[in-house]
């Protein structure tokens, strides 16, 4: 890690090198903030400059006091003081030192040259004696001679800009020599807000720290910049020396930023406000009319907090609460900041102010900050809705148990408002349906709430629950017919988006998806305009769009979508990362990207473990499982695969599917054919009597990929009766078979290319290849097979069953090529018995077969002739 690689600076090197190269060129003016990388860059140009001699100046504030002090080395033994000949001299000892090589005169922090240093610089650009390549900081005050090189023209001045988020995550990978965890990247970003320097010295404390670890092939830091030694030197030698009134403010920033500007105004004097920003120490930003104070960098923060005496602490707490119930206290999330430095400041605030408070920060989705302000609420006497948000924090923490205890105890208090009746079901079902699985439980807790309802309103709100529960239990015919009901009663705005989660979600499951996607636009600027009293609705309505999207095989839309979500939505956390992998994920297993996937989804999984996030674990487990088998990691697939079986929630069955189908994989991956055909159609059954069609047919499409016939005219009616382009392409497959037709075949594929899902498309290529060799038609086979293997480049290396079946023509059965496969992998005849059921005389006798059909005499003949390494 101690030298770092050039990442994004290509443009920039290249520029530096022409004008160096350039006769009629001086030479360069490096500009930047700190730490964006311009010493790295003079480095690294002037380091390839072989034919040259370079001589490397580096400018510090200690030699600044002295005359010649940064050009000490070229001094002469002797100078006396009266001598006007000075640069001159110091011009023969650089000549001598060069050979009478071209020479590069390279400063670094040219800003902080002394005055005569700073006079020879300017000697040696406007005299030709060197090339002259500066770098200084933007914004520092700098000699009257550096500064003429630019001016006039002598030096073209380069803006050096911080390097861009996707140069970032390439350096940091690099660096790192691996995957790095999304949210540790985003951390890091965020931290360092893109300054090279910051990020280098923060990796290096947290190696050293063991903050900054590698799990399961993800580089992950889960400790805190302000801790890091070397970084906040740094950030202190930036800060430099602060007046009394420049530390109160930014302190006073590091606590509360970004401060409204009135109270920045009323708590600090008006003149270190002007000082720090015209130093770079602050940033004053206007958006919608409010004008924001917030420090000028966020690692100014971290540093400033950790030296921070406690005492200091909850005397700014305590100011900045006073000044804002001053002024009122009259934004929308006032209350939440005013409770929170009320707690901060040690002060007791009364239960009304932190029950609101807690209503917000629930709303926002920091449910911890929700417990905390709520227990408090409770604790200072505050009634039903005080309960009511701590069980509503404790659920979505994940601490269902004692989320149910709590809101159990409301149950005999009459609410104020039916709001605040949906609001304590809501909860209570999150805890024992969702949560613990009590699904009946839940169910009976909706309807005993609909029988006491004060109206209509009330009870289609109610029953939108109910129909989302059985959403999610896969009980979709029942919600569908249940969702329809309320909106039938009731047709208001916040039904209709409420129906996302059970009428939407249906509609997807039946395949049905155009009218759910119609559903979906009809919905969209509604939940826009009830943003702020239903706060999860716009989540509702992109992610049973981007399901919709997947399932269609909208790939692309899907993942620009994804891109919209990470931009409208209000909090990027591990919850909506965690998300954004499974997606992702999914879609690189439709598009044949299956190592793509398993990063992803490893990811996901990780995530899922270490935070109660609102995802079920199964299914990504499911998914991991797939990937992983895809690309030949057996091992890790059949232990993902058993670990989604064992942890389905009872409150997510609609997921179960994927983990049947992740367990068929598995067994495809390891030769077993039958079983994973079996397992398949176990899964295609299972969700066929739960009403997931689009999950029915998907499966079957897997079973036809592995050579099971039998199920193509269920396919083929299946993908009659749904939606979009990837169940129209199973259709052409299944057709394609039951026409026994290869140029149907070769349709089929195109259909699968056209959506991105390019292994299927190969392996129906590959098929069609064999079945036009069989004809005869040698032209048309070899075409096929020319485009297999040109979709493959697109694969990731990936181990397709299906595609190791049709890499050679030889008419063997399922079960020969299942012994045959497991025999050439280094399986023992007995090792295959147990495997696939059988008996050793069963698996000798497949051998026997198998041998004389390829023409060869033993395992390893065996191997090579399958293609297979063995072990």
């Amino acid at each position: 890690m101690g030298s770092w690689p050039l990442v994004g600076r290509l443009e920039e090197l290249a520029y530096l090198d022409e004008l160096i190269g350039d006769p009629e060129c001086s030479g360069g003016f490096l500009a930047g903030e700190a730490g964006v990388g311009k010493t790295r860059l003079l480095a690294e140009v002037t380091g390839r400059l072989a034919s040259h001699h370079v001589e490397r100046v580096t400018a510090t504030r200690s030699a600044q006091l002295l005359p010649f002090g940064a050009l000490a080395h070229l001094l002469p033994e002797s100078m006396a003081e009266d001598r006007a000949d000075h640069l001159a001299m110091i011009g023969g000892v650089l000549r001598r030192r060069s050979g009478a090589r071209p020479i590069v005169l390279a400063v670094d922090d040219a800003h902080l040259l002394d005055p005569m240093s700073a006079a020879f610089v300017h000697h040696a650009a406007t005299t030709g004696l060197a090339k002259v390549v500066l770098s200084a900081r933007s914004g520092e005050a700098a000699p009257d001679a550096i500064v003429a090189l630019y001016r006039d023209g002598v030096l073209a001045r380069l803006e050096l800009q911080p390097i861009s988020r996707s140069e970032f995550d390439e350096l940091v990978g690099t660096v790192l020599g691996g995957h790095v965890e999304a949210g540790t990247l985003e951390r890091l970003w965020t931290v360092a807000a893109g300054n090279v320097l910051y990020v280098h010295e923060l990796i290096l404390d947290a190696a050293e720290a063991g903050t900054l670890v590698e799990e399961q092939g993800l580089w992950r830091w889960a400790g805190r910049a302000g801790n890091a030694p070397r970084l906040r030197e740094i950030v202190f030698g930036r800060l430099g020396q602060l007046s009394a009134n420049q530390r109160q403010l930014l302190d006073l920033l590091a606590i509360a930023e970004p401060l409204g500007s009135a109270l920045a105004e009323q708590l600090a004097p008006s003149s270190s406000l002007a000082d720090a920003e015209r130093q770079g120490l602050i940033a004053v930003e206007t958006d919608n009319r409010r004008t924001q104070v917030r420090l000028g960098h966020p690692l100014f923060a971290e540093a400033l907090l950790l030296a921070l005496p406690n005492t200091e602490r909850r005397r700014i707490h305590h100011a900045l609460a006073d000044a804002l119930q001053s002024n009122g206290a009259r934004r929308g999330h006032d209350s939440l900041q005013l409770a929170t430095w009320r707690l901060e400041a040690g002060d007791e605030p009364d239960s009304n102010l932190l029950t609101a408070a807690a209503r917000v920060a629930n709303a926002l989705g920091d449910f911890t900050l929700g417990e905390r302000l709520a227990r408090a609420a409770t604790t200072a006497g505050g009634g039903f809705d005080a309960a009511l948000q701590l069980g509503r924090a404790l659920s979505d923490l994940g601490q269902y148990e004692e989320a149910e205890m709590v809101l159990r105890g409301l149950i005999g208090i009459e609410p104020t408002t039916d709001a605040d009746r949906e609001a304590l079901v809501d909860a209570l079902v999150a805890a024992v349906g969702y949560g613990q699985g009590r699904t009946e439980d839940a169910l009976a807790i909706l309807i005993d709430a609909e029988e006491h309802a004060s109206g209509p309103q009330a009870r289609a709100f109610l029953q939108m629950h109910r129909a989302t529960l059985l959403a999610y239990v896969a009980r979709f015919a029942e919600a569908a017919a249940l969702g329809d009901a309320a909106l039938a009663v009731v047709g208001d705005d916040e039904t209709r988006v409420r129906a996302l989660t059970s009428v939407g979600v249906s509609l997807v499951m039946a395949g049905q998806i155009d009218r759910a996607l119609a559903f979906n636009d009809e919905m969209f600027p509604i939940a826009l305009e009830l943003a702020d009293r239903l706060p999860r609705a716009l989540g509702w309505i992109l992610s049973n769009r981007i399901t919709a999207l997947l399932l269609a095989g909208r790939f692309d839309e899907a993942l620009a979508l994804m891109e919209f979500a990470r931009a409208s939505l209000p909090r990027i956390g591990d919850d909506v990362r965690a998300w954004e992998m499974t997606y992702r994920g999914r879609i690189a297993l439709a598009q044949g990207k299956p190592a793509t996937a398993q990063r992803l989804l490893t990811e996901a999984v990780a995530a899922l473990h270490r935070h109660a996030l609102d995802i079920p674990v199964s299914w990504c487990l499911s998914l991991h499982a797939e990937a992983s088998a895809l690309v030949g990691d057996t091992d890790t697939a059949a232990i993902s695969a058993q670990r989604a079986l064992d942890t389905v929630e009872p409150g997510y069955l609609a997921f179960d599917v994927d983990a049947r189908r992740a367990r068929a994989w598995v067994s495809a991956a390891a030769g077993r054919t039958s079983d994973s055909v079996a397992q398949l159609l176990d899964a295609a059954d299972t969700a066929s009597s739960r009403g997931q069609t689009i999950f029915e047919l998907l499966t079957l499409s897997d079973a036809l990929r592995l050579g099971e016939h039998s199920v193509a005219r269920r396919t083929a009616d299946l993908a009659d009766a749904t939606d979009g382009p990837w169940t129209a392409a199973i259709g052409e497959h299944a057709t394609a078979i039951l026409e026994n037709d290869a140029g149907l075949l070769e349709s089929a594929a195109s259909a699968f290319e056209a959506i991105g899902s390019h292994l299927v498309a190969a392996e129906l290529l590959a098929a069609a290849s064999i079945d036009h060799n069989r004809e005869g038609l040698r032209a048309r086979s070899a075409a096929s097979a020319r485009r297999s293997q040109s979709l493959l480049g697109n694969c990731e290396s990936v181990r397709s069953p299906a595609l190791e079946w049709t890499a050679d023509p030889v008419p063997l059965s399922r079960r020969e090529r299942e012994v045959a496969t497991m025999a050439a992998a280094g399986s023992a005849n007995t090792e295959i018995a147990a495997a696939l059921h059988v008996s050793v005389r069963t698996v000798e006798s497949h051998l026997y077969a198998t041998f004389a059909k390829l023409g060869v005499a033993d395992r390893r003949q065996l191997a090579t002739a399958l293609g297979h390494r063995e072990g």
